[in-house]
């Protein structure tokens, strides 16, 4: 995502940075819902004026003030969203990363067997069996039975079995 040219902010509405981001407002209270960025509220006195530090800007809490129930997105914040978005735009999923703490090996085959079925030119044949081609795909991988039964269930897109029905 590129930058607008305007003056540099220290901190964004929700509007402002939908509007930087090309994106609506929903998107960017979704990504807060959902933990993806995080919000901050600035800091009110007893009679609900902003709390300033030293230099002027606002003093940042975690807490909103009354029923304020937006906040603000700061200037930081956005750049660390940013760059995570450009490192796993760029190919590089943290769920396919074996250093990643949380790497899953059956999660990164179940990914890799739907990508080499279904994506772009990939081997999948209509007509046939998904979970037979999908079991094909994990062969050779030293994957115990329930290990592929549980694998075939996550790729597989014909969820009541059988093979699909031809003449699309």
């Amino acid at each position: 995502m590129e930058r607008i040219n305007r003056p540099p902010l220290e901190w964004f509405t929700f509007d402002e940075l939908g509007w930087h981001w090309n994106i609506p407002r929903s998107v960017i209270y979704r990504y807060v819902e959902t933990g993806q960025l995080k919000r901050v509220f600035k800091k009110k006195d007893s009679r609900g004026e902003d709390v300033l530090d030293a230099e002027g800007r606002p003093v940042w809490t975690d807490k909103p003030f009354r029923d304020e129930k937006e906040g603000y997105i700061i200037l930081a914040e956005v750049e660390r969203w940013e760059r995570e978005y450009r490192e796993s735009s760029s190919g590089k999923m943290p769920f396919m990363d074996p250093e990643h703490e949380f790497y899953s090996e059956e999660l990164a085959l179940a990914v890799r067997a739907w990508l080499a079925l279904y994506q772009g030119d990939g081997k999948y044949s209509p007509g046939q069996a998904h979970k037979k081609q999908i079991e094909a795909m994990l062969a050779g991988k030293g994957l115990s039975t329930a290990a592929v039964k549980r694998l075939c269930t996550v790729v597989n897109p014909q969820k009541k079995g059988g093979a699909p029905a031809t003449g699309f």
